[in-house]
């Protein structure tokens, strides 16, 4: 079996495993991003989206969601101590919340948009002689329009019949282009059965069909002379078993000189003889004008005449509308309708197009439906949209939820990423209830909790993952390490709500893991202090910037060990690992992410590198104590 090490169980992945130790003694990771999991409809479940700044969001989201403007109110100027912003919000919805859609024809269009918002969207495809207008509309008001788009027709293919051919037909489906020779004017054979079938040697590109008027009473047997597509010169037999009426050759021909019936089997006429004589993959045709140029100069190897005109610029195979097969002997067009439409809704704000083939679009008005949200979401969806972070470089996160076993859900999901997490309780709870329902079963120093509900500007009260939310992005609009206590948050806050005497209860949250908003020198609102949930006595842990200290040295060390992953081991690899950790280090002091490190030891037993090292990291000042002599 192959080897393993024991760390939070079994690991056989290779990987940089990292643990924590702390001591009461002496720019790879994100500083500023934001993240928040909870119930936002408008997107898709489980997809993180990232925004750096409010304009970007609120034009994303087309103005159509108060809560989550506010929620860029909060986020981007969180604080009012400095005029500083997060670096990111990368959002992520829980709600298994659908697109509202329709087709038309081969083009379906969806709202951007998830959830119900979609379903006021109405889209219209109007014909306009060769062209269509196009529209958008948001319930009654048309915000997007386009009058006339479309070339037309952007090209044409004709044949001029001659002795050979009865029919030319042409074929796009949704894979290849092809033309097909069909000879139907073939004589009654009633006494010379070995009569060649064919007026004249033809260019092929296929198998040939053979398809009598009636099922046949014994097996009948026709042989096939020509070239193959590899090159062979054949004469293959084939036979139309009896009870059949249809038979193809088993090769693939590029010439065809000659069928002959050789016996008097036959029964009923040959009605039919059809092979292709020109065929190309779609995705094989980069240039659409080269290709019909190719079908006109097929008038050197076959009888009758093609006759093209190419379009005016390079079009790709896979760009032209599907064709149903037809006869060419009247000329026909060609069109890129349903790409020329799908690319003008795919600039749209409001919809996406998709192509569920090429056949065709059918124009209408019609508005989008089925766009569906949840009434509640259940943990384990908020379970699979905190694991959707996975990748992500985020290194603060917000569950959006007052529910303590979402809370639960995001602790264990994000321990292994160091992120910070900052939590709001339920409304109207006192100090001792929050304690009791929220820091001592989170018990985490990684996870902040508040429990005030913030009255804006607005006069509107929203609750306290509100306020969780503000005190994260001051957070991340903060640098590395930077305590938050006595800060104030933004200036929509006016007052806080809550069923308790802050000031009697400071100090017995404090010592809880309870972060309260207060205002005890009477000039404004300000983070009494950040404290984790963490419970037991470290100056360290409990404390959320002393651990944004700690986290990223943590994250900053494993990304840039990973690049030793797979590497030899040789004499010197231990020294290698060494100078990675000691200049990673030696950049986070100089930044100010940490204070100090020492005593870096690595020593490498089997596949296994053992790294260790000291640091002390970034810790508040929380009290000063003046003594004054008098004298």
């Amino acid at each position: 079996m192959a080897s393993s090490i024991s760390f939070n169980g079994q690991q056989f992945r290779p990987n940089v495993y990292t643990k924590v130790l702390v001591s009461e003694g002496p720019a790879q990771a994100s500083t500023g991003a934001v993240a928040i999991v909870g119930d936002f409809p408008e997107l898709k479940p489980d997809t993180p989206k990232t925004f750096t700044n409010k304009l970007e969001q609120n034009a994303y989201f087309l103005n159509s969601s108060e809560n989550l403007e506010l929620i860029a109110d909060l986020v981007y100027r969180p604080t009012a101590d400095l005029n500083s912003s997060v670096q990111s919000l990368t959002i992520v919805n829980a709600n298994r919340s659908t697109q509202a859609s329709k087709a038309f024809g081969s083009i379906t269009l969806k709202s951007k948009l998830y959830g119900p918002f979609g379903n006021r969207i109405k889209t219209s495809i109007t014909t306009n002689g060769d062209l269509y207008d196009l529209s958008v509309k948001v319930g009654s008001e048309e915000v997007e329009k386009v009058v006339a788009i479309g070339e037309g027709n952007i090209a044409s293919i004709g044949y001029t019949k001659a002795s050979t051919f009865s029919e030319m037909l042409l074929e796009i489906n949704a894979a290849d282009l092809t033309v097909t020779g069909k000879i139907t004017n073939i004589a009654e054979v009633t006494a010379e059965f070995n009569q060649n079938l064919l007026s004249a040697p033809s260019v092929a590109s296929g198998v040939v069909t053979l398809t009598t008027t009636d099922a046949q009473t014994t097996d009948t047997i026709f042989e096939i002379a020509g070239t193959t597509l590899n090159g062979s010169v054949v004469t293959e037999t084939v036979t139309i078993p009896s009870g059949d009426s249809t038979i193809a050759s088993t090769n693939s021909f590029s010439e065809i000189t000659s069928i002959h019936l050789p016996d008097d089997t036959l029964n009923g006429v040959l009605a039919e003889i059809k092979f292709p004589v020109y065929t190309k993959a779609l995705a094989d045709i980069t240039d659409f004008g080269e290709t019909l140029t190719d079908i006109q100069n097929l008038n050197n190897d076959i009888e009758g005449t093609f006759v093209v005109t190419t379009p005016a610029r390079t079009l790709k195979g896979t760009d032209i509308d599907q064709f149903a097969s037809a006869d060419i002997s009247t000329t026909r067009n060609f069109t890129q309708n349903v790409k020329t439409i799908s690319d003008w809704f795919n600039t749209s704000q409001y919809v996406e197009a998709t192509v569920d083939s090429r056949a065709g679009v059918s124009a209408s008005e019609q508005r989008l439906t089925s766009g569906f949200r949840e009434t509640s979401v259940s943990d384990a969806s908020f379970r699979l949209a905190f694991n959707s972070l996975k990748t992500s470089t985020v290194n603060i996160v917000v569950p959006f939820s007052n529910a303590i076993s979402v809370h639960d859900i995001a602790k264990k999901a994000e321990a292994v990423y160091e992120r910070n997490i900052w939590v709001g309780s339920t409304a109207n709870e006192t100090v001792e209830q929050v304690v009791n329902t929220y820091a001592s079963q989170l018990n985490d120093r990684n996870v902040a909790v508040v429990c005030q509900s913030i009255k804006l500007t607005n006069g509107k009260t929203y609750g306290p993952e509100y306020l969780a939310l503000v005190l994260a992005s001051m957070q991340g609009a903060t640098s590395v390490g930077t305590p938050l206590t006595r800060k104030r948050p933004t200036p929509l806050i006016v007052e806080t709500v809550q069923n308790f005497d802050v000031e009697a209860k400071a100090s017995y949250a404090i010592q809880n893991g309870v972060i309260l908003l207060t205002d005890p020198r009477g000039t404004g609102l300000n983070i009494e202090r950040s404290v984790t949930t963490f419970q037991d006595d470290n100056r360290v842990f409990s404390e959320v910037s002393a651990n944004e200290s700690l986290n990223i040295a943590v994250r900053t060390v494993r990304a840039d060990l990973q690049s030793q992953i797979g590497t030899k081991i040789t004499g010197g690899k231990a020294n290698d690992i060494r100078r990675i950790v000691s200049a990673t280090l030696r950049d986070l002091t100089k930044v100010g992410f940490i204070l100090s490190f020492k005593d870096i030891d690595v020593s490498i037993s089997n596949d296994t590198a053992n790294v260790s090292f000291a640091i002390s990291v970034i810790q508040p000042l929380n009290f000063i104590v003046a003594t004054i002599n008098v004298g």
